[in-house]
């Protein structure tokens, strides 16, 4: 959900039904915080994930079913009941680590904050607020982990 810059628990929250076709592209509804609900493109590659994923599971027909379901003990059974947002967390840290990353570095807001950081490298800082949803451009930079320095490439776009 890494392209939607959704939050854990929206993405938890997601009903097969809010994953939908509008016209050549897919969308999803978001249930966000606060009761909000934001109806989102998918990117091309979320897209192929989505339906690899859908076929995977079987789950397409059960529109009411939870997109993301927890799983019977190790056998790959789906539970029907909603994967909760901290076993999404675990999952994340147990990933990171075997790929050799540092989990203490993987937190809630690790997808949102790639997403946007991803996105800032060559959009602008309203679009990325206003497609995650933050109340104040200030809340977006938190998110923004691109470093500091500035590389050559950046310099030699200036035209004078």
């Amino acid at each position: 959900m890494t392209y939607t810059f959704a939050r854990v628990s929206a993405a938890c929250g997601l009903d097969v039904g809010d994953h939908f076709r509008a016209g050549h592209r897919w969308k999803i509804r978001l249930h966000e915080k606060g009761g909000q609900r934001r109806t989102v493109p998918v990117h091309h590659k979320a897209e192929e994930y989505l339906d690899a994923y859908l076929d995977a599971a079987g789950v397409l027909a059960e529109r009411d079913a939870p997109l993301f379901q927890s799983l019977k003990g190790r056998t790959g059974e789906l539970t029907g009941k909603r994967l909760q947002a901290d076993n999404v967390l675990q999952m994340v840290k147990r990933r990171a680590e075997e790929a050799g990353f540092d989990p203490s570095q993987v937190s809630w807001h690790t997808f949102r904050a790639t997403g946007i950081t991803t996105y800032l490298t060559g959009g602008d800082l309203e679009t990325a607020q206003h497609i995650a949803t933050c109340t104040s451009a200030n809340t977006t930079r938190i998110y923004d982990h691109r470093d500091e320095h500035v590389e050559q490439d950046e310099i030699e776009r200036v035209r004078i």
